[in-house]
């Protein structure tokens, strides 16, 4: 039996979304003018090779992002980390834990209060646990106010509820309105 070719007919023209650079976004960031974006339609397929059709990529003048595992790779193997919170450190980090004004208190998990009279903190603020490379990970935990680190070189990264950050010695957390230092030891 012969097989026959089905008509194709020509599909119906897509919408075009303006295209925004990565300096656009960092000059917006800069303004104070952009806070959590969403952006609309995601596109289904997007072929590996090709770049995106909806962010432009950064022109080599600019200064490239370094991936996380360099950024993360100075810090030793088995290392321990202290919170410093108004100046002073807390009990060192074992293990996973939450950070807060209130946190709730479970057998496995370590807690560290947050006197915060303000209440900008929230009860449970901040998650953080040792990954398998011995390396401080830190996750908002849908706070009211939000978290974000600064890091060493004042690179400031607004956290999204859920996702895991690696933070370092010498990088400060912002819960709030409460500063949170890290410190390795």
């Amino acid at each position: 039996m012969a097989r026959r070719k089905r008509n194709s007919t020509p599909a119906e023209p897509q919408s075009t979304l303006p295209e925004i650079t990565a300096r656009d976004i960092h000059a917006y960031r800069q303004s104070g003018q952009l806070g959590r974006v969403d952006v609309y339609p995601i596109p289904e397929f997007q072929p590996p090779d090709e770049p995106s059709s909806i962010v432009q990529s950064v022109s080599p003048a600019a200064r490239p992002l370094a991936p996380a595992f360099v950024k993360t790779a100075r810090t030793a193997p088995n290392t321990s980390f202290r919170f410093i919170i108004d100046g002073v450190s807390t009990q060192a980090v074992t293990g996973p834990g939450v950070i807060g004004r209130n946190p709730d208190r479970s057998e496995s998990l370590q807690v560290i209060l947050i006197d915060d009279p303000g209440r900008s903190v929230s009860r449970n603020h901040l998650g953080y646990e040792l990954d398998a490379r011995s390396r401080l990970v830190v996750f908002d935990l849908e706070s009211a106010n939000g978290s974000e680190i600064i890091r060493v070189d004042d690179e400031r990264v607004e956290c999204v509820p859920g996702k895991r950050y690696s933070v370092e010695p010498g990088d400060t957390i912002l819960l709030g309105n409460v500063t949170v230092g890290l410190e390795a030891g």
